[in-house]
């Protein structure tokens, strides 16, 4: 009996161990924190902030490995470190614009500037939706079938 409880105190052990989920390893998180210390220049205390969270630099690091817009990127972190944006607005933010290079995307939370895009027909409405099925389905690498 007292080795079943034993066994069942180390399975819960290395199941409650660290895990470094998005990252498949602890050797890719190091190189994408060099990665984000090399291309982008940020105060320690800022940097310290972002090494916190995982799925943060994660995002950061894929978006720098597809030759991202540095500048925006850069103001991208700024936000997010002066708390315009939030965790999960960072990462959606950042995922959107690595699919669609076209246009920047901008949270409006005042709803004051006219700089979000307007459908006003049909037909703008299904070139739009036909663009983003496109540019998602060469990300994805999926084949359409007429």
């Amino acid at each position: 009996m007292r080795f079943k409880n034993v066994f069942l105190l180390l399975f819960c052990f290395f199941l409650s161990c660290k895990t470094y989920s998005p990252f498949k390893s602890y050797k890719e998180k190091k190189e994408a924190l060099k990665l984000i210390q090399d291309e982008i220049k940020l105060a320690n205390n800022n940097y310290k902030l972002l090494k916190k969270t995982d799925t943060i630099l994660f995002e950061i690091a894929n978006s720098l490995k597809v030759n991202y817009r540095k500048p925006l990127l850069e103001r991208r972190i700024d936000s997010l470190l002066k708390n315009k944006y939030n965790k999960y607005e960072f990462i959606v933010i950042l995922k959107l614009d690595r699919i669609n290079t076209d246009f920047v995307f901008e949270f409006d939370r005042e709803k004051k500037s006219k700089t979000y895009f307007e459908i006003k027909t049909y037909e703008e409405a299904e070139k739009f939706f036909r663009n983003i099925d496109s540019i998602i389905s060469k990300q994805m690498g999926i084949r359409k079938s007429n």
